[in-house]
């Protein structure tokens, strides 16, 4: 991302948010963070999820989770990327900074992007198309929506509390482990997740992997009412995986499943309407989480 960004993103859905972004004294990169005061206590790499799409810098789980620390935390997160260009970002940028925290945001579809990076000229496409079709998706649903005739199952749902629009085929070719860029794209992620932890370790750092679950996933309870085909959506199958991964490798990972999963049965509005990411309640639940984890587990100082 270039630094020095100052502007304001409007959307259909979205309340208009901010989008700034600093150096943080890399010339010519620009993440989106409010700036550090010498050496961050901890850095953030994710996706989407992480970058804060659709709230406000402030908003994101990651400018929440500092203020709840009283410390520095450097957010690092960029839409369309998965683990190993978040440890490329890591090794380039973010260890540069000597943080003695390293945080990854994991989304379920980060084996698949993790593929598509590995195959896609080292990820210099992938981040192009992958903002290019995201924005044509949100068109496509926002304008269409009542119209559509799609192979994808379009669910509308409303009651007292909660209304979504859930789209949950598409996700199916990013989750799925018979697919061959899924499981291929989780050798990779796991193999980048141990070069990651080796990195920390070299540096003194501590690496705390933050699994975030999806929309679809957090809604099932509301959403396998309505799909023809519930056996088909293995939704849980990446964080599964990342679970038994980490174990098997003495990783401290956080799942945020029973969180979401706690808060989205009292009918908590943890997404946006159309959009898939977290909106402003979805992030402070991150942020309430991590932060929780790091105090159990001694993890800030």
């Amino acid at each position: 991302i270039k630094p020095d960004l100052d502007t304001i993103i409007y959307t259909p859905e979205y309340i208009p948010f901010n989008f700034k972004t600093v150096s943080l004294g890399f010339d010519g990169i620009g993440f989106r963070d409010d700036g550090i005061n010498g050496n961050p206590y901890a850095v953030a790499v994710g996706d989407s999820f992480t970058f804060g799409l659709g709230v406000n810098s402030s908003d994101s789980w990651v400018e929440l989770l500092e203020k709840k620390m009283g410390k520095d935390v450097v957010n690092m997160g960029v839409w369309g990327y998965g683990t190993i260009a978040e440890e490329r970002t890591l090794e380039r940028y973010g260890m540069k900074l000597k943080p003695k925290l390293i945080i990854v945001g994991f989304a379920v579809n980060d084996f698949s992007d993790s593929y598509t990076f590995d195959t896609n000229l080292a990820g210099k496409k992938q981040l192009k198309d992958s903002l290019k079709d995201n924005i044509a998706i949100f068109r496509f649903l926002w304008e269409t929506l009542g119209e559509l005739k799609h192979d994808s199952e379009i669910i509308r749902y409303s009651d007292d509390n909660l209304s979504f629009v859930f789209w949950p085929q598409p996700a199916v070719d990013d989750i799925n482990p018979n697919y061959e860029k899924v499981k291929l794209g989780e050798d990779l992620s796991k193999e980048s997740f141990l070069r990651i932890n080796k990195m920390a370790k070299e540096n003194n750092a501590t690496l705390v992997i933050v699994l975030l679950p999806a929309k679809e996933q957090v809604y099932w309870h509301i959403v396998k009412n309505y799909v023809s085909d519930p056996e088909q959506y293995t939704y849980d199958y990446p964080i599964d995986a990342m679970d038994t991964f980490c174990a098997d490798n003495n990783l401290s990972c956080l799942d945020l499943r029973q969180a979401f999963n706690t808060h989205a049965l009292k009918g908590e509005k943890l997404f946006f309407y159309i959009d898939s990411h977290y909106e402003e309640a979805g992030n402070r639940l991150v942020a309430d989480e991590v932060h929780k984890y790091l105090v159990n587990n001694k993890l800030i100082n």
